[in-house]
């Protein structure tokens, strides 16, 4: 029973990004009302990888390329909550080009996601170059299990027999 409970219980995962703020955080919403501050989790991890920024990003760039199915299958399971998505820009020609990488952010969710139930897009001329972001969504650890046995193959590698160099006999 308990762990039925605990596959199916939806975790509320806010993720914000702020002038100073980087932030992701996880919320057990409907039983234990517990939250998980991941930010200092994942600046320990990072700071103990002794990498460039260069290999990092071609490192995760590979794992995105070796389980895109699983990956894809995971976020078309999760239904986002809340996007907002808010940049300043200093000049007018910066300003038009933000407004369609945002147009193309707001295109790729739609295609690739179910459902953006609350989203807000916005392009300001201000002073100072600053991005704002924030986005909410449900997950649960069921849409994790389902994603992983749907796409089994990326994790295991199955080598197919074959039946080599056979010949009939006469």
């Amino acid at each position: 029973f308990v762990i039925t409970i605990i596959l199916f219980m939806p975790i509320k995962v806010v993720v914000q990004k702020d002038n100073g703020i980087n932030d992701i955080t996880l919320y057990l919403v409907k039983i234990f009302n517990i939250r998980f501050d991941l930010d200092r989790f994942i600046k320990r991890i990072v700071r103990k990888a002794n990498m460039s920024i260069k290999d990092k990003f071609t490192k995760n760039i590979e794992y995105y390329k070796q389980y895109k199915g699983f990956i894809k299958t995971f976020i078309n399971l999760i239904t986002i909550k809340k996007i907002t998505i808010i940049i300043s820009t200093i000049s007018l020609y910066a300003s038009f080009a933000t407004w369609n990488i945002v147009y193309a952010v707001r295109n790729y969710l739609k295609m690739n996601l179910i459902e953006v139930e609350n989203e807000y897009y916005n392009v300001c001329f201000d002073s100072t170059n600053k991005i704002k972001i924030e986005l909410v969504f449900y997950v649960r650890i069921i849409y994790f299990i389902v994603s992983f046995i749907i796409n089994i193959k990326e994790f295991i590698n199955i080598k197919k027999r074959g039946i080599k160099n056979v010949r009939s006999s006469n």
